[in-house]
């Protein structure tokens, strides 16, 4: 199986209105996700 390259790079924002430490720690999650998955290169 070939590597494909991605087609557009994708951007994502997590935001929360209530709590300052919500955002930094969904985005941290969702980061380790996609590395797991082997998806950062998108």
């Amino acid at each position: 199986m070939q590597n494909q390259p991605a087609k557009e790079k994708l951007h994502i924002v997590f935001v929360c209105w209530g709590n300052i430490c919500r955002s930094p720690a969904a985005e941290a999650t969702f980061r380790k996700l996609v590395i797991d998955r082997g998806l950062d290169d998108r």
